[in-house]
């Protein structure tokens, strides 16, 4: 597979890569209230209660991959039906 990889950090502090990560796009957060259709605050809201999973990528960069997105819609619909 030609995926992207994830890189961690030995004690050493060496870099390795750790695991194989599939192509999602890394999404802003206010890309992701778009594709919602709510505000910001509502996706900040989301990501502190841990119902979406988001990864900070930088000191002031966080970011929703395309998977989370799905698996997030999807237990919305578990949880409507």
């Amino acid at each position: 597979m030609n995926g992207l990889k994830e890189v961690s950090r030995t004690e050493e502090g060496r870099r390795i890569m750790t695991r194989e990560l599939s192509h999602d796009r890394a999404n802003r957060v206010r890309d992701v209230a778009d594709i919602f259709g709510t505000s910001e605050r509502h996706v900040w809201r989301l990501i502190k209660s841990g119902q979406l999973k988001a990864e900070r990528l930088g000191a002031r960069c966080v970011r929703v991959f395309d998977s989370e997105i799905a698996r997030y819609r999807e237990s919305l619909r578990s949880h409507a039906a």
